[in-house]
């Protein structure tokens, strides 16, 4: 069943007045946090080609290297290496 409301006339004296002076708490805002930025990922040194760990340099033919990523060969312009030391 549904309860009934109750006015605040129907309600006693004495919680009346309690509802009058209770105090009033204040909000207080949490202070912003800055957000930490992200965790750059660091890269053993070596060579790399997109992204790619070069495991071996089989030729050095000019701007075309042929190098072997993941126990595959492949030709890469050698502007496009990235070394890490």
């Amino acid at each position: 069943m549904a309860k009934k409301k109750t006015s605040i006339e129907e309600l006693p004296e004495e919680v009346v007045n309690e509802i009058v002076t209770a105090p009033v708490i204040e909000v207080v805002e949490a202070p912003k946090v800055e957000a930490k930025p992200a965790k750059v990922e660091t890269k053993a040194p070596g060579m790399y080609y997109k992204g790619q760990r070069i495991d071996k340099v089989i030729t050095k033919l000019g701007k075309t290297w042929a190098v072997a990523i993941n126990g595959k060969r492949e030709k890469v312009l050698k502007s496009e290496i990235e070394i890490i030391k």
